[in-house]
């Protein structure tokens, strides 16, 4: 009975350590303007999980932003985001299409963070 149960321990922790790293952070970078400023940290984490495709976005920052998705369906979302309400959204695109992603934010300020992701079906 004992080596049924650690068999089974550690297929759940092999399969809970599937689960975490099948996350990845989205690369995201500065415009021109802001990425002059070395000091200047991204305001935003993008974290996209193949697993449960599933897109999730951190502020870190109270600002407004206008986010913008695009993939091979064309625009997935394009909203406004008013930070100081929303610290965290997540966007679930199991219903679209395999294939390259965007995602664009811009601030009042103008300045525009962008990154980019690949969706497996």
């Amino acid at each position: 009975m004992k080596i049924k149960e650690k068999v089974i321990t550690t297929l759940s922790i092999l399969l809970l350590g599937f689960i975490s790293v099948s996350a990845e952070e989205v690369y995201l970078s500065h415009n021109k303007d802001m990425s002059q400023n070395k000091d200047n940290e991204i305001p935003i984490r993008v974290d996209f999980d193949q697993f449960d495709k599933q897109l999730r976005i951190d502020f870190k920052k109270s600002e407004d932003y206008t986010i913008m998705v695009s993939g091979p369906d064309g625009l997935v979302l394009n909203g406004l985001i008013n930070t100081e309400s929303c610290q965290r959204v997540r966007l679930d695109l199991k219903p679209y299409e395999e294939g390259d992603y965007e995602i664009v934010f811009y601030d009042n300020a103008g300045n525009i963070v962008d990154g980019s992701f690949y969706l497996k079906k």
